[in-house]
C-alpha cells in the first residue's frame, strides 16, 4: 500500500475542553501508547524467555511546545479535561485524522526571559485511562 496520504505537522490543531487554552503551537509530541509485557518464564522453559501482554495499557501522554502569550499562559490542574489534536487535512481527504482522550496538564515549563528572544514554553497533558486515548484514520 502507498503512503498517499503523507503530510507535514503544519495545521495541526490541539483543543482543550475545558480550559479552551488556545496557544500558537510550535511542535506536539504525541508520546507513546504501550502495554506492559509480564515474563511467564518458568523453570522448565528453554530457548528464550517467555511474556505475555498485560490486561491494562498506559495511556502515554502528548508534549506541545508553544510561544508564550502573558494573558493566556497554562497551568497544571487537578481538573480532568478531554483533548482532541486534529492532524492537517492531507491533500485529497475529506476528513483530518484525530488522536483524542482525557487527561490534564502535568507540567509546565515557563520560558526563559532573554535580549530578543521569542518567549516559549511547553507542557505535558497526561491522559487518564479514564477514556481510552484514540487515534481515528482521516477519510477520502
Amino acid at each position: 500500500m502507498a503512503n498517499t496520504y503523507v503530510d507535514i505537522g503544519t495545521g495541526a490543531i490541539a483543543v482543550f475542553a475545558t480550559s479552551a487554552l488556545s496557544l500558537n503551537w510550535t511542535s506536539m509530541a504525541l508520546g507513546t501508547k504501550s502495554i506492559d509485557t509480564i515474563d511467564t518464564t518458568h523453570l522448565a522453559t528453554t530457548g528464550n524467555k517467555t511474556l505475555m501482554g498485560g490486561d491494562l495499557s498506559n495511556p502515554g501522554e502528548v508534549s506541545f511546545e508553544f510561544q508564550w502569550d502573558s494573558e493566556n499562559g497554562p497551568n497544571v490542574s487537578n481538573v480532568s479535561e478531554a483533548l482532541t489534536i486534529s492532524f492537517p487535512l492531507a491533500t485529497g481527504q475529506s476528513t483530518k485524522a484525530t488522536y483524542a482522550g482525557t487527561g490534564l496538564i502535568t507540567s509546565v515549563s515557563f520560558p526563559t526571559l532573554g535580549v530578543e528572544e521569542l518567549q516559549t514554553g511547553s507542557l505535558t497533558f497526561t491522559f487518564d485511562g479514564l477514556t481510552d486515548a484514540t487515534y481515528t484514520d482521516g477519510t477520502t
